[in-house]
């Protein structure tokens, strides 16, 4: 071939591939919204609860069904109250909060724990676009496991899975 004829072809340009997310795509995509209870939290928090409500629903002679703990921060101090047949019993303290939620509580991991409570608080009303002292959660024990939910004030907002509350307590 001449020199001529080299310069004068065309370049033959391949369409490019769909740009969809592709196998990769999606099982990364999947995999970032798993959430895995290698260690078994999730049953230690379920059984810890469901044996709260059941001791202090025997104290109180009424439904385990009916006892269920609630988590503010009015103000800068995060808050806990104990709540059995509608009506409020005491305040608890973070390790009885502790206690609670993973069976075990130890003095040196209170203060953490309610540090990380408080962040977790305000990052989640930081989310809901409210303010922390509208915010309630509210932990109680069903047959099929531990209820946690959320309210801006009286206002109910959303379940939140207790793998998620687990990361907060485990400090």
């Amino acid at each position: 071939m001449n020199s001529d004829n080299l310069h004068n072809r065309r370049r033959i340009t391949l369409p490019k591939p769909k740009q969809g997310k592709g196998i990769k795509g999606k099982l990364k995509e999947y995999m970032e919204s798993v959430t895995i209870d290698v260690f078994g939290y999730e049953k230690i928090v379920d059984k810890s609860v469901q044996n709260f409500a059941l001791e202090t629903a025997n104290i109180h002679g009424i439904s385990p069904n009916k006892i269920f703990v609630r988590i503010i921060k009015p103000s800068e101090v995060l808050r806990v109250f104990l709540h059995a047949g509608g009506r409020q019993i005491k305040e608890l303290t973070i390790l009885e909060l502790v206690h609670f939620f993973v069976g075990n509580s130890n003095p040196k991991t209170g203060s953490k724990v309610a540090e990380s409570v408080s962040r977790f608080l305000e990052g989640y009303a930081n989310q809901k676009l409210i303010k922390v002292s509208q915010l309630q959660i509210l932990i109680s024990s069903s047959p099929k496991g531990s209820l946690v939910k959320s309210f801006n004030e009286q206002s109910f907002m959303e379940y939140i899975p207790v793998k998620f509350l687990i990361k907060y307590f485990k400090s």
